[in-house]
């Protein structure tokens, strides 16, 4: 009886969680990790890269580089073996739960920004919206894609399908990026509150996968903090800033430990950071003239999105997004490195994770439109469009991989 008892308990739990509510994740996850598997065996990307660095980890040949998270959890799950296959299909995994990750957290996001009176409805519609995000791209163009052939380079995407830690950093930036505005807010905090662990936490994370979103998230998050100097005391002021304090001390270590010592680096190479000749690095593969519509294409729905409602300018993650965005592309038009990774573009990883802010802030902005008289009008069917090319042109970037083999 005991035995038929703990049956009907685990066909019931199966029944559980192969109801709606979680069948549609586990569906992503098998797609994305077909993908990512797919991926990894058949292409020239940074996965394979990546992979084998994690492997002379293991033999010994290498040592973890600061920021270790990606390269220890494959280790960590194929049980620290060498062997290259076992490690492909682990990667696969993490990457797939990465992204099915980033679709959750951004449907989330969402979800906060629509009213009590259409929760009901809400599932659906953030659901629909945060899947169609994961395959946003920058709109192409006749001459980007038949002249120069490139898809990637010259503009400015909104999600990545080639590099390990971005995609692993993806919904811990876009974590950090909701709790870092929810802890603006608050006041009469203490250090060890939960808001400050919390955002403490995520910075470290963040830290510990990439630390690109970090270089615009400190600067623009502290003055924030300043701007708001008069709303909130001093005990606030340097309570909230504790977590950028602790998260720029661990970036210079970093920085220390990349650029002087070498520690860990999948470069062995002297490199370090200078200003360079503006868009130096757009313009070794893109010419001069081409960057400014590049850059235009690419931003072109959070453009519409202010011209067609000013009001989102007041709207909060909207303007910090956009705060981002613009110290982003400031950092990658005049910072470079100097050496052998000159042209590997590591200034420019933070504008693709600032650009899906940017979307993600404009989706939640615009979605409670869509149960007002608003939602027929021609500004929404207009940005409806814009949002459609853009989901249509990822697709046709994965396409664009397949058939020619070259992420570019």
């Amino acid at each position: 009886m005991e035995e038929i008892k703990k049956k009907k308990d685990a066909s019931r739990f199966l029944i559980k969680i192969l109801n709606y509510k979680y069948l549609y994740l586990i569906i992503l996850f098998l797609f994305f990790t077909k993908l990512y598997y797919f991926l990894i065996l058949n292409f020239s990307t940074d996965f394979p890269t990546h992979i084998k660095f994690a492997a002379k980890v293991n033999n010994g040949e290498e040592i973890y580089p600061p920021h270790f998270l990606y390269f220890f959890l494959v280790n960590l799950f194929s049980g620290f073996t060498s062997n290259l296959n076992i490690m492909y299909k682990v990667a696969a995994v993490i990457l797939s739960l990465s992204t099915v990750g980033k679709f959750f957290v951004s449907k989330q996001f969402i979800n906060q920004y629509i009213f009590e009176a259409h929760k009901k409805f809400k599932k659906g519609i953030t659901g629909f919206l945060s899947l169609s995000m994961i395959f946003c791209f920058a709109v192409s163009d006749v001459y980007s894609f038949f002249s120069l052939k490139f898809m990637y380079l010259g503009r400015v995407p909104s999600t990545v399908w080639h590099n390990s830690t971005l995609i692993l950093m993806f919904p811990f930036a876009i974590l950090l990026f909701q709790q870092q505005l929810k802890l603006s807010k608050l006041k009469n905090l203490k250090v060890f509150d939960k808001e400050i662990l919390i955002v403490t936490g995520l910075i470290i994370l963040n830290l510990c996968i990439k630390p690109a979103f970090l270089i615009v998230f400190f600067p623009i998050s502290f003055f924030m903090i300043l701007h708001n100097i008069s709303k909130d005391n001093f005990k606030d002021t340097l309570v909230k800033s504790i977590p950028l304090i602790i998260g720029f001390l661990v970036l210079v270590g970093q920085y220390v430990a990349i650029f002087y010592l070498g520690l860990g680096s999948l470069d062995q190479t002297q490199n370090s950071i200078i200003i360079g000749i503006p868009f130096e690095f757009l313009r070794n593969f893109v010419p001069y003239w081409y960057i400014p519509i590049g850059l235009v294409i690419s931003y072109i729905f959070p453009i519409a999105t202010v011209l067609c409602y000013k009001e989102i300018l007041k709207f909060r993650p909207f303007i910090h997004a956009l705060a981002y965005s613009f110290l982003g592309l400031l950092i990658s038009v005049f910072f470079i490195e100097d050496g052998s990774r000159k042209f590997d573009g590591n200034f420019n990883w933070q504008n693709i994770i600032c650009m899906y802010l940017l979307i993600l802030s404009s989706v939640a902005f615009l979605v409670e439109k869509l149960w007002t008289k608003e939602r027929y009008s021609n500004k929404m069917i207009f940005l409806g469009i814009l949002f459609v090319i853009h989901v249509l042109s990822g697709v046709l970037y994965l396409f664009k991989i397949y058939y020619t083999g070259s992420y570019f």
